[in-house]
């Protein structure tokens, strides 16, 4: 079950019952460790790695442009996209079992990119 307050508190919400000019800001680990364990945030990687792979007619290179894309709101740099596919590449090779079919080894790997593009700086920060 997902209690909405729960990254809330972790982000330095203010109490709502509370008169705030502007917002505390602090980064201390626990947020980073909310964020890589967060069941919520798991979800949401998975969510966002079904929309892509199921897109079958596009390559591996153009579903980590769209991650980019509609994470951050730009393009990928080619550096990001050459890491990308690396990332897919190892991370589905290292969870080959007997258990997985190659598809599910893929989409697994899509999750953890979305899950790390998620958490990343860059998501979270707005200027």
């Amino acid at each position: 079950r997902f209690d909405a307050g729960e990254p809330l508190r972790q982000f330095d919400f203010p109490s709502p019952n509370d008169i705030v000019g502007a917002r505390q800001s602090s980064t201390v680990p626990t947020q980073s460790l909310y964020l890589m364990n967060s069941s919520f945030v798991s979800t949401l990687a998975k969510k966002f790695a079904h929309r892509l792979f199921v897109r079958k007619r596009i390559s591996q290179e153009e579903q980590v442009s769209l991650i980019y894309l509609a994470a951050y709101g730009r393009p990928a740099h080619p550096r990001e996209i050459r890491n990308g596919l690396e990332f897919l590449t190892s991370t589905a090779a290292a969870s080959a079992d007997e258990k997985n079919t190659a598809e599910e080894q893929r989409l697994a790997a899509m999750e953890r990119l979305c899950h790390a593009v998620l958490i990343s700086t860059e998501f979270l920060m707005h200027d």
